[in-house]
């Protein structure tokens, strides 16, 4: 898609008609997707306005190139931050059980507002 430039001509002619623009990404080339979406302006400006991705403490790869997006002032929107459930006391699963105070795998170190 983010190569169709028809495709991309008429999110332009919504643009120019007040809308905002938005991409949502998932899976395992979200970075990639992203990082090309940056890329694509009309008329000097940046095609997409906001961007939602999938992100949280067991999938943080797209999390420098979110930050790039906010950085150029563009809205940001996680989905999936509590990965389904698998990140809540509700989660069961052993597999789960992190223990929180002692481990820094988990902290995150970027926080985007």
């Amino acid at each position: 898609m983010l190569e169709d430039q028809s495709i991309l001509a008429e999110l332009e002619r919504y643009q120019e008609q007040g809308l905002k623009i938005g991409l949502t990404l998932s899976g395992p080339k979200q970075s990639e997707t992203l990082y090309k979406a940056l890329k694509i302006t009309r008329k000097g400006r940046p095609l997409f306005d906001c961007v939602q991705a999938t992100w949280n403490l067991l999938e943080t790869s797209v999390g420098e190139v979110l930050m790039t997006a906010h950085q150029n002032g563009m809205g940001v929107l996680v989905k999936e931050a509590l990965a389904n459930g698998r990140l809540t006391d509700k989660n069961v699963n052993a597999a789960f059980q992190i223990n929180w105070q002692s481990s820094s795998k988990w902290r995150p170190t970027a926080y985007i507002s």
